[in-house]
């Protein structure tokens, strides 16, 4: 990387000013009690709109919400108070807002949404096929459960879902539901649930701490990739990774609360859809999808965790992503250590970590071979990494068709995901360009000329 650096500017004991191929950059030591060893600082701007991404100067610090933090708190309240632990599973009551909320059923929507896929299911028999067969594994699983028409509690609530048909994907098949749906002047099941905290360790904390020693960078702008690439010499240290296998499917939704998570089926798509042909399920355990479903799985596994192994608590909480465990640890046998112990954990209250992985082919050979990664190149938080050559890799999709407006040159620099900055450097230019396409007050759709749409490619 020292190619790309020129003259360094020495500010003060701790911070440096370096003039690098892309411009002066600031560059230094920044102490956080949330890094375990080593700290590689970061500024970065989260913009709040378009226009911000080259408009640094309105940077700045927003007061906190006193009304978020209410909130916040009576959501732990609420969620503390209900916690229990019914059939070696924890079972959970919904956050809600208010005592009596005011929820619509929601029945039309949803018939409605089945209806508007009548035509492909009836058509499509494997597409149906899939469909009918992903509910059937969550009925075996104990997920759902079947239930009639009539209400069984005060609060009544279907929703609709979406089948997903993707074969590039490990799973090809899954339903997504909405819960943000509602009738006009009505509220959603999301508008009478708190959000609750957001338990998210900072994703570049995450990455640091997972490769936090040393570093080489191999980076050319100009391929599809960008590596970070961790030479096993440079790195004395074992990554591992693992995955709680359907996470949100492994907490229990108090009997009281199901009714809320209906939704609606067809028995025979080649028949009309009437009351008749309808099978009426509802969740048994936490879907994914409904807004307060990330901070009840992240409060019930920091409530775990404290509850059941603190020194495991203190040590790898904050290494946990949603449902991704993403560590580094200093041996192989810390590393097995930390699978056995993790294990146990988490098989107390009928969850199971699976997809662990790690670049130490010792450490990965001892993994139960049924939950365990086999091939090499996987992903981590949303980037690929190859476990035996332990890279990093940034996919820098290629664009689909012509970039021809604003709308799809914005779309193109909105599709690469980049969570630590190391793409940073080569969007410089990329938003130079388009904070000149905002002056020239070009519509969103308006056709490039010839010039603009060369600079564009």
């Amino acid at each position: 990387m020292w190619c790309f650096i020129d003259e360094t500017i020495h500010l003060s004991h701790l911070t440096n000013l370096v003039n690098t191929s892309f411009g002066w950059m600031l560059a230094g030591t920044h102490y956080a009690d949330w890094l375990d060893d080593n700290f590689l600082p970061s500024f970065f701007v989260s913009p709040q709109s378009v226009e911000n991404l080259w408009r640094l100067e309105i940077l700045g610090i927003e007061p906190i919400n006193s009304a978020v933090v209410r909130d916040e708190i009576h959501a732990l309240e609420i969620f503390f108070k209900n916690i229990s632990v019914v059939d070696q599973r924890y079972q959970i009551r919904w956050l809600y807002r208010w005592d009596k909320p005011n929820l619509a059923d929601n029945f039309n929507v949803a018939f409605k949404r089945l209806q508007g896929q009548m035509k492909k299911l009836a058509e499509q028999i494997d597409f149906y096929d899939r469909y009918n067969q992903y509910f059937l594994n969550l009925l075996d699983l104990g997920m759902i459960e079947e239930c009639t028409l009539e209400a069984s509690g005060d609060l009544l609530h279907y929703l609709p879902h979406k089948g997903i048909l993707d074969m590039l994907k490990s799973t090809p098949f899954r339903a997504v539901f909405d819960a943000s749906s509602h009738a006009k002047g009505k509220m959603s099941l999301n508008d009478i649930m708190y959000k609750g905290t957001n338990f998210l360790a900072n994703i570049l904390t995450i990455f640091f701490n997972f490769q936090q020693k040393d570093v080489a960078v191999v980076a050319d702008i100009k391929k599809a990739f960008h590596q970070i690439s961790l030479h096993p010499s440079d790195r004395d240290d074992v990554a591992v990774v693992a995955d709680i296998k359907k996470a949100f499917h492994q907490i229990s939704l108090h009997p009281s609360d199901r009714d809320v998570t209906r939704f609606l089926w067809i028995k025979n798509p080649n028949q009309p859809l009437t009351r008749e042909n309808l099978i009426v399920f509802r969740f048994t355990r936490v879907p994914f999808g409904i807004v307060t479903s990330p901070f009840i799985l992240a409060a019930t596994l920091l409530y775990h965790f404290q509850k059941t192994d603190y020194q495991f608590y203190e040590k790898f909480a904050k290494h946990f992503y949603v449902d991704n465990l993403v560590t580094s640890v200093t041996s192989s046998e810390e590393a097995l250590a930390l699978y056995e112990r993790a294990n146990k954990i988490f098989q107390e209250v009928s969850m199971q970590l699976a997809q662990w992985g790690s670049n130490e082919p010792s450490v990965r050979q001892h993994f139960d071979e049924n939950h365990r990664l086999e091939k090499d190149d996987t992903t981590v938080l949303g980037l690929d990494w190859n476990m035996s050559k332990d890279f990093l890799a940034i996919h820098k999709k290629k664009p689909k068709g012509e970039i021809s407006t604003k709308r799809k040159f914005l779309q193109y620099m909105s599709s690469i995901y980049d969570p630590v900055g190391w793409f940073a450097p080569s969007l410089v230019s990329a938003r130079g360009f388009l904070k000149y396409l905002w002056e020239l007050d070009l519509t969103w759709d308006e056709n490039f000329s010839a010039d603009l749409k060369e600079t564009a490619e």
